[in-house]
């Protein structure tokens, strides 16, 4: 499971090409990483900008222009790639948020336990 150091470095390590980039699309390849009806989640993500990248605790947190928060947990074994759209897929990713700039955001994820939320009040996820 990826520890505080290795998501502070992610986060760190996605602000440069993702903040100022709107998602644009999301393709789902494993419902279950999803925690909130997919059709809710392509209806509402696209069009948002993401505004800032910021962690609490091992969540990801990405702060959009329409005021929700997408949070990614990578658990034991998740990782996020920033690809051309035109590179392969690898078979582990399970969620794909397609970019505006022409490249896709990949959570990949090898042993299915990472999750995305999508909320409009961040303590719905991280709350006490």
């Amino acid at each position: 499971m990826p520890e505080l150091p290795e998501v502070e470095t992610v986060v760190r390590g996605l602000r440069q090409p993702l903040v100022g980039r709107t998602f644009t699309g999301v393709t789902v390849t494993w419902p279950n990483s999803i925690k909130l009806p997919i059709p809710e989640l392509r209806g509402r993500l696209p069009g948002q900008r993401i505004e800032k990248i910021t962690r609490r605790g091992k969540y990801l947190q990405f702060h959009l222009s329409g005021g929700d928060t997408l949070f990614i947990h990578l658990k034991m074994t998740g990782d996020l790639l920033v690809e051309p759209i035109s590179d392969p897929v690898h078979p582990h990713v399970r969620t794909v948020f397609d970019l505006d700039n022409g490249h896709q955001l990949r959570f990949k994820d090898p042993r299915k336990f990472g999750r995305v939320y999508l909320v409009d009040d961040p303590e719905q996820v991280v709350g006490n």
